[in-house]
């Protein structure tokens, strides 16, 4: 197997942003990338167990509504520990149907409740309150990962080693055991060696690199992460006549630390 050290593509980020405004005679911040900051925004949950504790959107007094399990809600909005959400389904007892999965509420649960929320108003909760129950999370999550080689799947099956910074959008899937799963899509300009046959130099052409891939985190640290990218680079056609190797796919495992 053939190994040689180039450039792996860089994939252009989805969105950098300053982060902090300075005044003109200040050093300008870094640029970074994009991140989703853990946020429940645009979340949805199931709870696995009885909640208590939500307060109802422009209500007045302390009463406090239960969420039997088996409820499925969705975030509307994050704000300092605050999590305002509006329920999409919830468990009644009698209802034909709701009994019948491992999933659904027992009528104990459901009669647990003495103040039911509904799908049909707008709820509080604090976040650090709810993370001590037990749920279901899913959701669109972005940010980048470190990849570290690209492996070619055809022609002369050659590694490319180096460091890349890949930007990613993904949706976020429970999987067993506190893990999470999420399907990821990279897309963007990025840098590609190309071998020049007659002076046997490689040169760094820009091209459009796709791809695609898994990402594997765990609950105990969301910053820890695996996982696998399937990808193809696409060049100009002098570049890909050139080196035909750069028109292989590849594919890129890893483990390491979110960016």
């Amino acid at each position: 197997m053939k190994i040689r050290t180039a450039i792996l593509p860089l994939l252009v980020p989805l969105a950098l942003y300053a982060q902090h405004s300075v005044a003109a005679d200040a050093d300008p911040p870094p640029a970074s990338y994009a991140e989703h900051n853990d946020l429940f925004d645009g979340d949805e949950l199931k709870l696995y167990v009885t909640v208590d504790g939500f307060k109802a959107v422009g209500q007045s007094g302390d009463t406090k509504y239960c969420a039997p399990k088996g409820s499925v809600l969705s975030v509307t909005r994050e704000l300092d520990d605050v999590l305002s959400v509006r329920f999409k389904s919830v468990p009644k007892e009698g209802k034909e149907g709701v009994f019948v999965t491992q999933e659904a509420p027992s009528k104990e649960a459901v009669g647990a409740c003495r103040s039911v929320v509904n799908d049909h108003t707008q709820y509080e909760i604090k976040r650090s309150e709810l993370t001590h129950y037990g749920f279901r999370r899913s959701g669109v999550t972005f940010g980048a990962l470190v990849v570290p080689f690209k492996f070619y799947l055809s022609g002369e099956r050659k590694i490319t080693t180096s460091t890349t910074i890949a930007p990613y959008v993904g949706f976020r899937a429970p999987g067993p055991r506190g893990l999470t799963i999420t399907p990821i899509v990279s897309a963007g300009l990025g840098l590609v060696p190309v071998a020049d046959p007659s002076s046997g130099e490689t040169e760094a052409k820009s091209a459009l690199s796709v791809a695609v891939g898994l990402v594997l985190t765990s609950s105990k640290n969301d910053s820890f992460n695996a996982g696998i990218m399937v990808g193809r680079d696409f060049l100009s056609r002098a570049d890909e006549k050139a080196d035909p190797n750069v028109r292989e796919a590849w594919f890129s495992l890893y483990v390491g630390y979110k960016l």
